[in-house]
C-alpha cells in the first residue's frame, strides 16, 4: 500500500496537500477494506450464534440473555450493517445480507 502522507504535491513549495490516489489504488484499498469488514462480520456472526445457543440452553445470566439472539436484535444488526455499507460503499448490501433463520426447538 502507498503511504499517502509521503505523496505530496510538488508544484508549489508551500503546498502540503496529498495527491489523490490513482484509481487502481483506490480500488485495491476498497477491496481490502471490504475483505476486512467481511471477516469481522463473520467473526461477529459466529459469536452471535454461540451466544444465541447459550441463551437457548439458559447458560447466560438474564441481563445478557434478554437481548442476545432475538429476532429484534438480529434485525437491528442487519439494519446497522446496511447503513454502514451505504455510508462507506454507497450500496446497501455487499453480499453479507443473511436473513434470519429460525431454529426449531
Amino acid at each position: 500500500m502507498i503511504n499517502v502522507s509521503e505523496a505530496r504535491n510538488t508544484n508549489s513549495s508551500a503546498s502540503t496537500s496529498p495527491l489523490p490516489l490513482p484509481h487502481y489504488l483506490l480500488d485495491e484499498q476498497s477491496a481490502s477494506l471490504a475483505e476486512f469488514i467481511a471477516e469481522e462480520r463473520r467473526h461477529a456472526t459466529r459469536w452471535w450464534t454461540h451466544l444465541n445457543e447459550m441463551r437457548r440452553r439458559k447458560e447466560l445470566p438474564d441481563w445478557v440473555a434478554a437481548e442476545i439472539g432475538t429476532h429484534e436484535e438480529h434485525d437491528r444488526m442487519l439494519e446497522s450493517r446496511k447503513a454502514f455499507n451505504q455510508a462507506l460503499f454507497g450500496s446497501d448490501d455487499l453480499g453479507g445480507n443473511q436473513p434470519y433463520r429460525g431454529v426449531a426447538l
